[in-house]
């Protein structure tokens, strides 16, 4: 996991993975009980690009009252690449070949400045327009969803930092626009970083500016990349600690997440 992962709470495999060393494939799933409740592949090409990536999901083993779980599926995600640039991720189903998501990516000079997200009958669900500062470091980040002709909702990550370019604070914050001009803006969250040694503390709090509870990340060594292990604080009822293992090349083997009495287990196998 990278500590840009840990900042802005993206997936461990995303859309711009990157592995290293000689690899062909990685076989991966989340054990759970003994059992694994997902689990799929990635396919890479000789400069290490994601070419593609099937899986299985069985479903949540828990989920909030009032939603159901998720039927069952297998799918399939193809990734296309323009001038070295991820430029379209496309997931199916595989035993109907329908489409069921498909990502966008738009570039300008060489910089990502929007990515498209569409749903299965190609009707756009959202999409997010990204802005840089002089030096070339993300600053703001703005997800529009549908919306009418004259009006517009969107949702904006505000994004500082220190001399170092190290990210000290992110504020979400929610527009309303009709005819071009902002007519309200609410504050929704503001999460704040602080850097010591060998730790980067997550702070979280609200719109009014309350502390929610904060996440500290171990890191494994000052200048790495790499986080030992992720820790929600004691004294929160819902405390989680998440550990992390890594192969000679610094690619993530295994990730063990403890909450109260479960343990998940994500397996990662390089080939």
């Amino acid at each position: 996991m990278t500590i840009d992962k840990f900042i802005f709470d993206k997936p461990i495999l995303d859309f711009f993975f990157r592995p290293s060393g000689p690899l062909k494939t990685l076989n991966y799933g989340n054990l759970e009980d003994g059992k694994f409740s997902s689990r799929g592949q990635y396919e890479f090409d000789e400069s290490g690009r994601i070419l593609s990536e099937t899986g299985y999901q069985s479903g949540w083993k828990a989920y909030p009252v009032g939603f159901s779980p998720p039927p069952s599926i297998q799918y399939r995600r193809i990734y296309k690449y323009q001038d070295a640039q991820l430029v379209l991720v496309r997931e199916e189903d595989i035993n109907t070949q329908e489409q069921l998501e498909a990502y966008e990516f738009i570039y300008a000079d060489q910089k990502l400045v929007q990515t498209i997200h569409a749903k299965d009958n190609g009707r756009v669900k959202f999409s997010t327009c990204y802005e840089y500062d002089e030096q070339g470091y993300l600053s703001i980040e703005k997800h529009y969803s549908v919306n009418s002709k004259n009006n517009k909702l969107y949702s904006s990550k505000e994004i500082e930092r220190n001399s170092a370019h190290q990210v000290t604070q992110i504020k979400r914050i929610d527009y309303r626009e009709r005819e071009g001009e902002v007519v309200s803006r609410e504050i929704c969250s503001i999460r704040e970083f602080e850097y010591e040694e060998n730790r980067i503390r997550k702070i979280l709090r609200n719109g009014e500016d309350r502390n929610l509870f904060s996440i500290v990340a171990e890191l494994l060594s000052p200048d790495s990349d790499l986080i030992k292990l992720v820790k929600y604080p004691k004294d929160f009822s819902d405390s989680k600690q998440i550990a992390y293992q890594y192969d000679d090349y610094g690619n993530v083997e295994k990730i063990v997440s403890t909450y109260k009495d479960s343990v998940i287990t994500q397996i990662y196998r390089f080939a």
